[in-house]
């Protein structure tokens, strides 16, 4: 029993069939900045303008809208006390005049949300609304004064106290519903974004607490229960509500399409429309509301054709079901906020609130959309992931198969041509060493193939232990400079006072990092001067400063950030100045970044240039182990080798005679291990790929039997072409001591015979 004005902007009446009230007059409005009941009753000035039939917007406004209708008692009332409510929570102030049958003129008010939430009302909801005297039979004239900041409509209900009691019952139920089901898809995505922390997770709770923000201001929620007593904070979320939805919708399209890695001019088109949301945001809050919403609006207009756009573009380069998936997620929500968009600016004619419910309905499967397409982003990126890692690995387990299969022969070439250099004079002398060099170059592109397949595996690592830092700075320079004798170019070494002798560091890759850099200025400097500056930076976190300056021809600007891609390699035009595979800088920078540095450059075209990094490394006590080995005087050996190549026995026999070392030479690990049993030896080298009986299980038996008969141990060293990551641990887990690599360095074979003997 009872009647209701429903409009968009309390446009025409829908009354009920009941008898007690008859609507005199359609509802009529003004604009007027009048402040009094007695001066609008009296003016005459502006005309008074009828509810049209069809939907009236105002659209966004400020200013003062005075609102009238008369309704006639016609019957006893069911009840005494009637209540008028506004559909709009976000009405910024509001009064109400009543002039009941006895022409007596009660006010009441004001409220809204430009006050604070008045606790004492009769039903204490989010909207606002009025209890009117109705138990006098007659006309009763009604006058409401509304100052609106924003988005103007008017949706008027006039309800027994239970039936509007109970309506806003099933009202908050729905809203419960809505903000719970936001609630828990927040709570789901922060959780995973705390397992997997990918980035979408955050812009899609970004997103999700936006658009809660915005249902929040225009439900009147959050001015019922987060600050009812602090009005200012319901004006600042008027103004960001809109733009964060903008700003997140424009966030959720860069990270769910990952548009960091696309060209730089798709990238900069991406980044200035989240620039726009961003400026936005920032003039939200020093305009007014409706101003503030405008904008924002306008905005978030432009951000939902761009983001098609971008998707569409994305998916033109990549192919991928990623972007159809968002565009596929994404349409609907922009249909429905571009309709709920132009109808607040007064575009379209929309009833929001006749269907507010079923546009929290919608908005709801619309986030469930979203859910489900991350959800399916994330597994397609996890499965092309796997596939990746799968592709990645075979191609290591290739390339580590070819290195070992190339490591062999370049065993018997590099072997065989330094022992024959004594016996060699004159041209053939120059020309095996021409094949030296050669070898060796070979055995550096196998090594930096091997490093780039490590660093695609991500099993790059780092392992620290106690290092002369300034015995391996000397080191690498001494194997290095002698590249130039003869060149006429000039070399230093600058070692701090601040740089202490011993230090934790991997002294591997410490080695091939200055190594990698130095080696670049050696490739690319034709005259002049080459330097290694090594100096502290800053003593109290142990951080030193490692710098190779040379002389050469110099890299341009728009080259420097080329030269650290794989395979490429650059002068100063621009064009590959010399023959190599372009890798060394490449895994420099990787090497840099595993040991937490990055390489820096600064070059001038015909001056030079400068390449540094800075690395943290702590420092050590000294220690004898870092005494250099090769200094100890020579024991003659009796050394078990186990190899089936017959260049590879050759080769281990001379080294080890030359080394004044006696040996015996077995063809399988079958052969190695009887001979183990019949007859004591100081040291074994043990090929690990033989017929009959390979290295690995030879030694696993021996060990079974050094340990049944109480035998001491036998120090047991491969020799393996294996350089992939992972075989050191596989040769130790079966026994064995230590490795060397093959092609076999006398140096190296040298320093570890002298090794505990």
């Amino acid at each position: 029993m009872y009647f209701t004005i429903n409009s968009y902007g309390f446009a025409r009446v829908v009354i009920d069939q009941s008898e007690q009230f008859k609507l005199i007059d359609d509802v009529s409005w003004r604009f007027a900045e009048i402040e009094s009941i007695t001066d609008i009753q009296q003016d005459t000035t502006t005309k008074w303008l009828p509810s049209p039939d069809t939907a009236l917007s105002l659209g966004l406004i400020d200013k003062t809208v005075w609102v009238k209708f008369e309704l006639e008692v016609t019957n006893q009332a069911i009840s005494d006390t009637y209540v008028i409510a506004f559909g709009n929570s976000t009405l910024t102030y509001l009064e109400l005049y009543h002039q009941t049958p006895d022409q007596q003129l009660f006010h009441m008010g004001p409220i809204g949300m430009s006050l604070a939430f008045n606790t004492d009302q009769f039903m204490s909801t989010s909207h606002n609304h009025f209890d009117i005297d109705l138990s006098l039979k007659g006309n009763h004239s009604i006058w409401i004064k509304i100052k609106q900041n924003g988005y103007f409509d008017l949706p008027l209900t006039l309800n027994t106290p239970k039936h509007a009691f109970n309506e806003r019952l099933s009202l908050n139920l729905t809203s419960s519903l809505f903000y719970g089901f936001f609630l828990a898809l927040t709570l789901y995505h922060l959780f995973y974004l705390s397992i997997i922390r990918d980035p979408i997770y955050l812009s899609y709770v970004f997103f999700t607490v936006g658009v809660a923000l915005q249902f929040g201001y225009m439900d009147g929620i959050l001015f019922q229960y987060i600050w009812p007593h602090t009005p200012t904070l319901n004006a600042l979320s008027g103004k960001i509500a809109v733009p964060l939805v903008s700003l997140s919708i424009i966030l959720l399209c860069l990270n769910f399409l990952n548009i960091k890695k696309e060209n730089k001019l798709f990238k900069y088109f991406s980044k200035a429309i989240l620039y726009l949301n961003f400026t936005a945001l920032f003039i939200a809050l020093f305009v007014s509301i409706h101003v503030s919403i405008f904008i924002s609006l306008c905005i978030l207009l432009l951000t939902f054709l761009c983001v098609p756009v971008i998707s569409l573009i994305h998916y033109y380069i990549h192919k991928d079901p990623i972007s159809l998936i968002f565009i596929c997620s994404i349409t609907s929500f922009i249909i429905l906020c571009i309709i709920i968009t132009m109808s607040i600016i007064g575009l379209m004619p929309f009833d929001i609130n006749n269907l507010w419910n079923t546009l929290k309905i919608v908005m709801g499967a619309q986030m469930l959309i979203f859910a489900s397409a991350i959800a399916f982003r994330i597994r397609y990126i996890d499965k092309e992931r796997k596939k990746a890692l799968h592709e990645s690995k075979a191609k290591s387990e290739i390339i580590a198969k070819v290195s070992h299969e190339l490591r062999t022969p370049l065993n018997g070439i590099l072997g065989l041509s330094h022992l024959m250099t004594p016996m060699l004079k004159g041209q053939t002398k120059t020309y095996n060493h021409m094949i030296h060099q050669s070898a060796t170059a070979l055995l550096t592109v196998i090594n930096d193939l091997l490093d780039v397949s490590r660093i695609n595996a991500g099993k790059f690592s780092i392992n620290l232990h106690p290092t002369n830092l300034h015995d391996l700075i000397h080191s690498i320079c001494s194997s290095l400079f002698t590249q130039l004798n003869g060149s006429g170019i000039q070399t230093q070494i600058l070692i701090g006072k601040g740089v202490p002798k011993f230090v934790q560091a991997d002294s591997d890759r410490l080695r091939q990092l200055i190594g990698n850099l130095l080696g670049n200025a050696i490739k690319f400097t034709q005259q002049g001067c080459i330097t290694l500056d090594v100096d502290l930076v800053y003593r109290t976190h142990n951080m030193y400063r490692f710098k190779v300056i040379d002389t050469g021809a110099g890299i341009s600007e728009e080259n420097i950030q080329r030269i650290f891609n794989p395979y490429e390699q650059a002068d100063s035009n621009g064009n590959s100045s010399q023959t190599s595979t372009g890798l060394g800088l490449f895994i420099t920078q990787q090497l840099a970044k595993a040991m937490g540095a990055e390489i820096h450059v600064e070059s001038t075209i015909n001056e030079g240039s400068t390449f540094w990094f800075t690395i943290e490394l702590e420092k050590c006590d000294d220690i004898d182990t870092n005494i250099e080995i090769h200094n100890k005087p020579q024991k003659s050996l009796d050394i078990l080798v186990a190899e089936d190549n017959s260049i590879n026995q050759l080769i281990i026999s001379k080294l080890l005679s030359n080394l004044g070392h006696k040996y015996a030479i077995k063809n399988n690990g079958q052969q190695a291990l009887d001979e183990l049993k019949s007859k004591t030896y100081d040291l074994v080298l043990m090929d690990c790929d033989m017929p009959v009986l390979d290295g690995y299980n030879a030694v696993i038996q021996w060990r079974e039997y050094e340990k049944a008969n109480h035998l001491p141990h036998l120090k047991i060293i491969a020799l393996t072409a294996h350089a992939y990551q992972g075989h050191k641990q596989k040769i130790l887990d079966c026994g064995m001591d230590q490795q060397i690599l093959k092609p076999i360095k006398p140096k190296e074979l040298d320093m570890i015979l002298r090794q505990d003997h």
